[in-house]
């Protein structure tokens, strides 16, 4: 097949080397993008001063409270109302690097990029 050609062969058809391996970064991927939205809108929430008794806001601020517990203090805060969430945007650092270090260590221990391996 040529490059950049799009395969339209049946899924029987592809060969299945590699599949899982891209269907597990694929999950992994999707999973951690859904943590660090989260942890992204909780950032722009505090950032804008969000009514915390709006349900929606104390959704998102309860959801990502355990993810961004570890990272609260690292750096101090200033009195009253946090203007900038650092221990969010650390938060959001730590999950992107950890995303990044699962996917490495699955195609380290398979062998094999996550992508789907051409036809041909």
């Amino acid at each position: 097949m040529p490059r950049g050609a799009i395969d339209i062969s049946t899924p029987e058809a592809r060969p299945s080397t590699g599949s899982s391996v891209w269907t597990a970064t694929r999950v992994i991927a999707l999973a951690l993008t859904v943590v660090e939205t989260m942890l992204l809108a909780r950032f722009a929430l505090l950032l804008l001063g969000a009514n915390a008794s709006q349900p929606l806001v104390s959704f998102v601020y309860g959801v990502t409270e355990p993810l961004v517990s570890p990272f609260q203090g690292i750096f101090a805060q200033p009195k009253g109302p946090p203007i900038v969430d650092v221990s969010a945007v650390l938060a959001v650092l730590f999950f992107l690097l950890l995303g990044a270090l699962i996917v490495a260590g699955v195609r380290a221990v398979t062998g094999r990029r996550a992508g789907p391996r051409p036809t041909g």
